[in-house]
């Protein structure tokens, strides 16, 4: 599988309005602050309700861990100044690819993917699907595989 971007961009902008010539309002956005993540691929970003951000995606390298295999699932979380807080990777020893990230007001981080090996239970076949969880303190909840 080739990789689908090399490098992935964080951004997070404000809005600020303005008003053109012609009397229309126009919302410019200004750079608050910008990441780059070497080697990552197939972005997700959710945001918790204290303004943290999180960046899911797969990697073939080692961002958060070991490279398990093939491909792993990385998750990211970014204050919302965006200093880096903590990275988590996980992976088997095949294709671990994210499926999407989503973050509640308490700070809980949930995400899901799919799998071509032993990620959350036994592979039970082609592709095996999985949801997990990280609370606020890091503790990892993985559910079943679909």
């Amino acid at each position: 599988m080739r990789y689908m971007l090399t490098q992935l961009v964080l951004v997070l902008a404000v809005a600020d309005s303005a008003t053109l010539a012609d009397g229309a309002t126009e919302t410019p956005y200004e750079i608050e602050w910008i990441r780059d993540v070497d080697h990552g691929y197939y972005p997700r970003i959710s945001a918790d309700g204290a303004g943290n951000v999180f960046l899911a995606g797969n990697t073939k390298s080692s961002l958060g861990g070991q490279n398990a295999g093939d491909s792993d699932f990385f998750l990211f979380k970014y204050d919302s100044s965006g200093d880096l807080l903590w990275k988590r990777q996980l992976g088997s020893n095949r294709y671990d690819g994210c499926g999407d990230v989503s973050a509640d007001s308490l700070g809980n981080v949930f995400f899901c993917g799919n799998t071509q090996g032993n990620l959350a239970g036994p592979f039970g076949g082609t592709w095996d699907g999985y949801l997990g969880k990280y609370d606020t303190s890091l503790d990892s909840h993985r559910g079943e595989l679909a």
